[in-house]
């Protein structure tokens, strides 16, 4: 079984990602940094290979754009002194709810407290024997799925005077709870709420926005001309702005200034220009949602399309593409799928993955987010199914990571 690893956001009050919880699947002989007094697959060897892989094989900067990681940590691992070459400022360190507070452990703790590391208590259920950690402790992680909603309210309370300590709302599902936490002291939210719809089915697709779809279908017209897709273009002033911002930025090299639309849309052809367009749509309909939101739907699409060229779909890459890009657009629009679709200008074998009908881009779909969510299980069914290497999976989605950090801002 080879080596996974993915990403879970973590947001703060005003949605923006504060740092990113790495959930890692381990095999065998993963764990490479000399702690091999671990026995095969148990929990401490996954962390090493959290951390080994994310700071040398992936690159931690990739993983989480300069901010905190968050991994747990057991018992054991937490007293071996293996935090002694990590920077601090990359790692707060969740310690697993089975930790006991005992003389080592809290030596432990204080000593990464002291070297700056910040202390995380995972899936926090209050006990008075706790105390000790919590004294140390940075954040509690409270599990909104498995808790009560009274205890997630109250134990904010019970802390009130620890004006330091922030709380962490982890598993949060809907928005509805995140408005929840919210009102009760949490600062700090983790879950998936931010990619589900607050479907109120009220938010039109506005004016300018209905001339990058209508851009799009033509894209997927084989006769289309030329002089068709220009005229489309003319009709907004910012996407030909941009369009030939584009074409005359450094990556493409070119000798001369590319100034008319027509040979812009000649120089980058039917893919690129609908790849760019969906981008750029995708920016604007998310301006008022968590940045983190696009960033995945471009992951998304970026994989997605990985993913069929690497499996040999060579009639499905740009479908591909365009399926992972817009498998978000119900939470970006906050209105159900089947309504956007009816607006949407998508050929058939899109619509149908984004409806989650059978299809192999359907299967693509659902493997992209097993791997988001860390469900390996799920994941590996997938994989299984449309023929996939783990290997191969886990490079095209640091490759898909990488990707968005070299796009045009």
């Amino acid at each position: 079984m080879a080596e996974c690893i993915a990403r879970q956001p973590i947001f703060d009050t005003k949605l923006r990602i504060y740092g990113y919880e790495l959930l890692y699947r381990s095999n065998a002989v993963a764990a490479a940094m000399a702690l091999n007094f671990f026995t095969p697959c148990d929990p401490d060897q996954a962390t090493s290979s959290v951390l080994t892989n994310s700071m040398f094989l992936f690159g931690m900067e990739k993983l989480t754009q300069g901010r905190p990681a968050f991994v747990n940590f057991s018992q054991r691992l937490l007293v071996s002194d293996v935090m002694t070459f990590l920077p601090n400022r990359d790692i707060a360190v969740e310690l697993l709810e089975t930790v006991e507070p005992d003389a080592l452990t809290l030596a432990a703790c204080e000593k990464l407290k002291a070297n700056g590391y910040k202390i995380v208590l995972d899936d926090f259920v209050y006990h008075p024997r706790m105390d000790p950690l919590i004294d140390i402790a940075d954040i509690l992680k409270i599990d909104f799925l498995t808790s009560d909603p009274s205890y997630c309210e109250a134990i904010t309370k019970q802390f009130r005077k620890r004006t330091d300590l922030i709380f962490l709302a982890e598993k949060v599902e809907t928005y509805e709870q995140y408005r929840q936490a919210l009102s009760w002291g949490y600062t700090l939210f983790q879950g998936y709420f931010f990619c589900k719809p607050v479907v109120v089915d009220t938010h039109d697709i506005q004016g300018n926005k209905l001339v990058y779809f209508k851009l799009l279908k033509e894209l997927n017209n084989p006769k289309v001309g030329l002089n068709q897709l220009e005229e489309i273009i003319h009709r907004d002033i910012s996407l030909s702005y941009k369009i030939l911002k584009y074409i005359n930025s450094a990556g493409f090299g070119l000798k001369e200034r590319i100034t008319s639309i027509k040979q812009a849309v000649a120089m980058m052809g039917s893919e690129k220009l609908a790849k760019f367009v969906t981008l750029v749509l995708l920016k604007g309909l998310g301006e008022d949602k968590p940045s983190e939101l696009v960033v995945r739907s471009i992951i998304r699409g970026r994989f997605a399309e990985l993913l069929a060229e690497s499996l040999k779909f060579e009639d499905q890459i740009g479908d591909a593409f365009l399926m992972g890009m817009f498998s978000l657009m119900d939470a970006l629009l906050d209105r159900p799928m089947n309504k956007i679709l009816e607006e949407l200008p998508l050929n058939e074998n899109v619509s149908n993955a984004l409806q989650r009908r059978p299809s192999t881009l359907t299967l693509i779909l659902e493997t992209i987010i097993a791997y988001e969510e860390g469900d390996w299980d799920k994941y590996d069914i997938y994989c299984q199914t449309i023929g996939l290497d783990n290997e191969t999976a886990r490079t095209l989605y640091l490759e898909a990571v990488a990707w968005i950090e070299n796009m045009e801002q």
